[in-house]
């Protein structure tokens, strides 16, 4: 019976999957596309049946980083055929894993919306991504209290349009433990009076913390 069902499930793979799959990979390797290329790539995709788009998932999930990674990444989010929450997981215990979330954070909002928004809504998975999104969080403030000029935080403001109520919640309360592990006081009162202090004295290696505060808690 076993024997069947995978004979079923093969047989619903065309002879096209195989061209589908080497276009995936060779637009990974391309970092912009012109609106028509983009278009006929989604079409392309849109020819997939269940199993095959499960299938691309996993190859694409399998591909080295390139250029345009990222950039495919959304257009098989945008086709549900591949949630940028689902490929964090696929890099779980990969070190890229980190390196793909900062990237997330600097560039593709639409990816990193959609972690926050899973983190928000899905039970089963909350603690995992929260775990990974405060780290990656964690990551790139380190960085920003000896430069604060290396990013623009402009995700702030892309979440707070994109993300609805609950989600945005759960996202302020990230960065608000974030921000405060950065203190690392044994006493929480006094890392409270600190981070007020932050945001009122604004002081230059930590500009990005008022910065972040004033988008987050006031947009």
């Amino acid at each position: 019976m076993e024997d069947m069902r995978e004979n079923r499930t093969f047989t619903n793979i065309g002879n096209s999957f195989g061209f589908v799959c080497r276009i995936i990979e060779k637009q990974c390797g391309i970092q912009q596309l012109g609106a028509l290329e983009k278009y006929e790539f989604a079409e392309l995709l849109k020819i997939l049946n269940g199993t095959e788009k499960f299938l691309a998932s996993k190859f694409f999930c399998q591909l080295p980083a390139n250029v345009g990674s990222f950039r495919v990444l959304r257009q098989l989010q945008e086709l549900r055929i591949l949630t940028a929450t689902q490929y964090i997981f696929s890099k779980e215990d990969s070190d890229q894993l980190q390196v793909d979330l900062i990237i997330f954070l600097e560039s593709e909002y639409d990816l990193l919306a959609n972690v926050f928004f899973s983190a928000a809504y899905d039970a089963e998975s909350a603690m995992k991504l929260t775990l990974i999104l405060t780290t990656a969080l964690g990551n790139l403030y380190s960085g920003l209290v000896s430069n604060p000029k290396i990013c623009s935080l402009a995700y702030v403001e892309f979440l707070c349009k994109t993300l609805p109520d609950e989600a945005l919640n759960v996202c302020i309360n990230m960065h608000l433990s974030t921000l405060l592990d950065l203190h690392r006081s044994e006493n929480v009162d006094e890392a409270f009076a600190s981070f007020s202090a932050w945001i009122n004295e604004g002081v230059d290696e930590l500009t990005f913390v008022k910065h972040l505060c004033d988008k987050v808690i006031f947009s």
